[in-house]
């Protein structure tokens, strides 16, 4: 059995792909990537989780690789698919950890499932944009984006899809620090790690496998409104934030701790957008640790 590509059968027969790394006995952790993200990006070294004792779980959302589009998708309809998947996976409690776009969604399970997600870890996440100085701190880059995903989100689909030929070929440069402009040298010794470009490149190919069409989507909800106040938000929650970090400024880490009550906030000095794979294996012994005193 192949544990980098299962699906499972949601309560409304669409399928969820997804992935299992590291400690199989360990402390269930679900990951979830950002823009252009699947169930194949993490830190290439499996070993960091199997010895923190971390059984990973990395998913497909809606459109992506193995899991079926949802016509009638958003942030909070995520968290009812991960329900769904804990349930019948028979997972009493989960820690979450997600990277940039994929702070929304882990927001949304916590906002949703209190009870079930014991820790929320937000890496160099996108905050609400409903803040006019949040929004003001974007580069052109980003306000760019941000306009696509919210005006017209079919736009950027369209031109996905014709970056899509060259993109999943094996032979493939990878997309991610192509869109990062000036990459710190943290980040840049990050990418240079064995095994992180086939990683990055065989996850691109998983998330336009079909069409970029899930891809817009996973965009055009995070930068919407999300349908719940993060201030609502109980579940502990650490925040990690370069201070390099052009993508996605400290100020919107800032913005999230503001917002919930029950968060800390990691600033790590000269870390740009690629925090999660510098800081994998401290970000990780953090939510491990915080878990083991709940």
């Amino acid at each position: 059995m192949d544990l980098t590509a299962q699906r499972l059968t949601l309560r409304d027969g669409r399928a969820l792909g997804y992935a299992e790394w590291g400690d199989a006995s360990g402390l269930p952790v679900f990951f979830f990537s950002g823009l252009n993200g699947a169930r194949l990006f993490r830190h290439p070294d499996e070993s960091i989780d199997r010895e923190l004792g971390v059984h990973l779980y990395t998913f497909d959302r809606p459109g992506l690789g193995l899991s079926d589009p949802h016509p009638g998708r958003s942030l909070l309809t995520w968290a009812e698919d991960i329900c769904d998947f804990i349930n019948q996976k028979e997972i009493a409690g989960f820690c979450l950890m997600t990277v940039s776009l994929g702070g929304p969604y882990g927001a949304a399970c916590a906002y949703r499932l209190p009870d079930r997600v014991r820790h929320l870890a937000l890496v160099s996440s996108i905050s609400p944009l409903d803040d006019t100085e949040v929004y003001a701190a974007q580069t052109l880059q980003g306000k760019s984006l941000i306009f696509m995903g919210r005006r017209i989100p079919w736009a950027f689909a369209g031109m996905m899809n014709l970056l899509r030929g060259s993109l999943i070929k094996p032979d493939a440069l990878p997309f991610l620090p192509r869109t990062l402009g000036k990459i710190p040298p943290v980040d840049r010794k990050a990418l240079d790690l064995d095994g992180m470009n086939l990683m990055l490149i065989a996850d691109q190919i998983q998330a336009l496998a079909t069409s970029a069409t899930g891809v817009a989507q996973d965009l055009h909800f995070a930068v919407t409104d999300w349908g719940f106040r993060v201030q609502d938000i109980t579940t502990p929650t650490t925040i990690w934030q370069g201070d390099a970090d052009i993508v996605f400024p400290p100020i919107m880490g800032e913005t999230l701790h503001r917002r919930i009550a029950r968060s800390t906030y990691y600033v790590v000095p000269g870390a740009g957008h690629l925090l999660i794979l510098s800081q994998w294996q401290a970000i990780l012994a953090d939510i491990v640790a915080t878990a083991a005193r709940s």
